[in-house]
């Protein structure tokens, strides 16, 4: 390489600042020595710095014009070769930010994790990193393809995921916040006056989410976070009271509304009264596990070794009415239910002023069980659950000749109780 010309000339600016190269004498058996001289010139008077390396008065020369160029005092101009090369060190590792700004940062950090830094740093940057970006309707497509292939019963799932694809399908999954699925909750699911979802199909709609959000984040379309969006999403809190049950006329009300004016809900108003089935069983029950030639139903979305793995025998009325269902050809593999049955049945008995409680048509179904026949492990086994909690919840709520009435409410019967009120 060809050497430089001296003197050298370094500039920030306006500012120059030059290195000159001396070469000293032999004397007293030493050999000539060649060394560098940084000259700049403050309020008028020339400085002079010597150093034995080119480079390090070179750079040494950069930060003097930088220095007077930024107008800074002598006494930061006069730093020492030490002190420059640290502060040159501090701005290549801070980077684009500033040095005191770095670390004041750093400290900050170092007051929260201690001495484990690097470590928690390490452990939120793989939180926040996602490996596939997907779509909310690829998720679900996704996540409904492989609760196919495990084997899980998809019903409940397919009676509210494909919503969300539709709706939000386009949206990016890792982008959906927890307020974005709340509104849409009460606004797929809101009642039209309120525009409130209820607490129920809210609830409900949140585990399912939920389910979605965690499956997501396993197969690394969503970071690997405490919390998913849809875990955020606080429960809504159901009204506190006393088991409530529907009378014997207002079940007969609603089972000629629905008969006359929506037939479509009338056959998972008729399992839930008259079978006393969950309201996830209801919204799960495909019609090719009713057998009507043998008044028996299996719950189809009932697991196995459970207490609501079971059987339901229907009686004489139930039969009756489930044949009146309307049912298109082929449909055996269909649901009984369409979307969020037993949640517009309710609604649709308030609007006639007839009053629904929370869980009412299973309430109902055991507690005229039990007043019909006197066998509360009887009556256990067939609403699929402990004869504990019906011992205990459900004896003595009504007398035997109401229980009697509630499962002889034939669609003639109710036609006489409907023809009674009209009077």
């Amino acid at each position: 390489m060809p050497k430089p010309a001296f003197p050298i000339t370094i500039r920030s600016g306006s500012v120059a600042v030059k290195i000159y190269r001396q070469t000293r004498a032999a004397e007293r058996g030493r050999g000539a020595r060649t060394f560098y001289s940084v000259s700049w010139h403050v309020a008028g008077i020339r400085r002079l710095k010597q150093f034995a390396d080119l480079e390090a008065a070179k750079a040494e020369a950069k930060l003097k014009a930088e220095a007077l160029s930024a107008g800074r005092s002598e006494a930061a101009v006069g730093l020492a070769m030490d002190d420059v090369a640290l502060i040159s060190e501090l701005r290549r590792v801070a980077g684009k930010t500033p040095p005191l700004a770095a670390l004041e940062e750093w400290a900050r950090a170092k007051a929260l994790c201690g001495d484990n830094l690097i470590v928690a740093a390490k452990a939120w940057a793989d939180s926040k990193r996602a490996t596939k970006a997907v779509s909310v309707k690829e998720a679900v497509e996704a996540f409904m393809t492989a609760k196919k292939r495990a084997g899980v019963t998809t019903h409940s799932y397919g009676a509210f995921l494909p919503h969300l694809a539709t709706d939000m399908g386009a949206a990016s999954l890792a982008t959906v916040s927890a307020s974005a699925l709340e509104d849409w909750l009460h606004e797929r699911y809101g009642n039209e006056e309120t525009e409130v979802a209820h607490p129920g199909t809210f609830n409900t709609g949140r585990k399912r989410l939920v389910a979605l959000w965690r499956w997501s984040r396993k197969q690394g379309y969503l970071p690997e976070v405490a919390m998913t969006e849809a875990e955020k999403l606080d429960l809504m809190p159901a009204d506190a009271q006393r088991i409530g049950i529907l009378s014997v006329d207002d079940f007969a009300r609603i089972l000629h509304l629905l008969k006359e004016s929506h037939p479509k809900y009338l056959a998972v108003a008729v399992l839930a009264g008259f079978a006393g089935m969950r309201r996830t069983e209801l919204h799960s029950q495909a019609w090719a596990d009713v057998h009507l030639d043998r008044g028996l139903l299996r719950v189809t979305a009932a697991k196995r070794n459970t207490v609501s793995y079971r059987l339901v025998h229907l009686c004489p009325a139930a039969v009756e009415w489930l044949k009146l269902c309307p049912r298109a050809e082929g449909e055996d593999g269909k649901l009984v239910s369409p979307a969020w049955g037993i949640d517009r049945v309710r609604t649709l008995a308030r609007e006639k002023d007839i009053e629904t409680p929370g869980n009412a048509f299973r309430h109902s179904f055991i507690s005229y069980r039990c007043a019909a026949t006197g066998d509360v492990a009887g009556t256990a086994q067939e609403a699929g659950n402990s004869a504990a909690v019906v011992f205990k919840h459900y004896r003595e709520l009504v007398a035997k000749a109401d229980g009697e009435a509630w499962f002889d409410l034939t669609p003639k019967a109710v036609a006489k109780v409907v023809e009674g009120f009209s009077k």
